[in-house]
């Protein structure tokens, strides 16, 4: 399960045709061809001709031999999705991928495998625990970013933008839309996280947009000196980074869902502000660091946290992870991979009953005091009355019992409202009941793992008032929707 099938050695000479592309995920274009790209513009053009082949066909091309910058600009100019070579890492072995390799290594015929950088995932967040160090000279503050230095040495082409309240750094492609878009969410996002949490950023944040997975991966390594292998990763999972001791917040747009709201903004600020608060020397567990950003990010979606509770739910009752396990920053990565994802629904989760027990402003004042010296242990025992040791053990428990009734969330839509039924008997058969002003409509639906079911109204009934009822054996849940 999960295999994919790639065609190697691929020239123009034996390029795939329609039908057997169908059985394909990828073509490897030929490290001959790669090699002969670099100054021969037949062979530029064939290479070039086939990634638009790959494109049509819906594959992914990936450049083999990239074995230094100069065919590195080679990829990047015809516009190939992945590289592989030693400019990117030396072949790993097995154990150094871990969960990875099901995202960005293909298999070696030496039985190794080779990472291939700049594959495209879903959502992830890096949080505080990449810090790499600074290639020297070329990072500044307040757009004063030596930009063309920077297009020198790296190939990258920048513009700044410096707002009221950040400094923006994008990518020469990204169009002046998504630009302008991107400013008008830093803007709001600083604004609601420093009244959240009581406090201005000490620093103006700096944002780094890239356009594209490969300039994100190309950026993390020559900009802010990630090593090639770090960078690839983060490129096929993450939809931005924060780099606490550079004061940068890295966002890779090809990952960020176009829905326009850029809520990966609000985490990554959220990670900054935090880090900032706590100083750069202290450490918190990931599942604190990451399920906060988490929370924030979500801005108190209803939907999205009834999903989230479920899944969390799901996932501690098969005994796939604890706190524990998400524990350790530098771990987090592989624990979110090993769980499909799933590691952030279980820390929002956990930080959501912390911040229940503690509250808002206690939880504030758990990164004050942080920030003064204290340990996160110290500073949640110190507001909770219990060590932290009992909330992580408890933390299973505590989620099944607040998850224990069933509820309809809903939230609006451009054509209505988006209802979800959660707390239900997984796969299991509920009836579901509209009544309204001279409507009712009565139907069954299926839950899912979860116990959850989502489903919409409004569409085609008037505007108004109505009252959704679903139940099953003797359990029920209400709510009102008015659309």
């Amino acid at each position: 399960a999960g295999a994919r099938i790639a065609l190697d050695g691929v020239g123009a000479e034996n390029a795939p045709g329609r039908a057997l592309a169908a059985k394909l995920d990828e073509i490897k274009i030929s490290r001959a061809l790669v090699a002969r790209a670099r100054s021969d513009t037949r062979a530029h053009a064939d290479m070039r001709s086939l990634v638009e082949l790959a494109r049509d066909y819906r594959l992914t091309s990936v450049a083999v031999g990239i074995e230094d910058r100069a065919a590195r600009d080679v990829a990047v100019a015809v516009g190939c999705e992945l590289a592989q070579g030693f400019f990117v890492s030396r072949p790993l072995v097995p154990d150094r991928l871990g969960p990875w390799r099901r995202w960005a290594a293909g298999v070696a015929l030496t039985g190794s495998l080779t990472l291939t950088a700049f594959a495209g995932v879903g959502k992830a967040a890096g949080g505080g625990q990449q810090t790499p160090t600074l290639v020297k000279g070329v990072l500044a503050t307040a757009c004063s970013l030596d930009i063309p230095s920077v297009a020198a040495a790296t190939g990258i082409e920048l513009r700044c933008d410096r707002t009221d309240v950040a400094d923006i750094y994008t990518e020469a492609s990204v169009t002046p839309a998504v630009r302008e878009a991107l400013a008008q969410a830093v803007a709001r996002d600083v604004a609601k996280l420093e009244t959240d949490f009581g406090q201005t950023f000490a620093r103006r944040p700096a944002v780094y947009a890239f356009a594209t997975r490969n300039s994100f991966a190309f950026a993390l390594q020559d900009i802010f000196g990630v090593r090639g292998p770090d960078a690839g990763l983060l490129a096929a999972a993450n939809g931005g980074i924060t780099l606490p001791r550079q004061g940068a917040i890295v966002i890779n747009l090809q990952n960020v869902p176009n829905d326009k709201d850029y809520a990966i903004v609000r985490h990554e600020l959220t990670h900054a502000l935090v880090h900032e608060t706590i100083g750069l020397n202290a450490t918190l567990p990931a599942w604190f660091d990451e399920g906060l950003a988490t929370l924030v990010e979500r801005d108190g979606g209803a939907t999205t946290g009834a999903r989230s509770s479920a899944v969390a739910l799901a996932v501690l009752i098969e005994g796939k992870t604890t706190l524990g396990d998400l524990e350790q920053q530098t771990e987090w990565a592989q624990r979110n991979a090993t769980l499909d994802g799933h590691a952030y629904s279980v820390a929002a989760e956990a930080v959501r009953l912390l911040e229940t027990r503690v509250s808002h402003d206690g939880l504030v004042r758990m990164l004050h005091a942080i920030g003064g010296g204290a340990t996160f242990a110290a500073a949640y025992a110190n507001e909770a009355g219990e060590s932290i040791a009992d909330f992580e053990r408890s933390f299973p428990s505590r989620l099944a019992a607040d998850q224990s009734e069933a509820r309809i969330t809903h939230s609006p839509k451009a054509d209505g409202v988006l209802w979800t039924l959660s707390g239900f008997v997984p796969e299991s058969t509920v009836s579901v009941t509209i009544d309204g002003a001279g409507y009712r409509r009565e139907y069954e639906v299926r839950t899912d793992k979860y116990g959850m079911h989502q489903g919409s109204f409004g569409g085609t009934a008037a505007k108004g008032e109505y009252t959704l009822t679903a139940s099953r054996a003797g359990t029920t849940a209400t709510t009102t929707i008015r659309t």
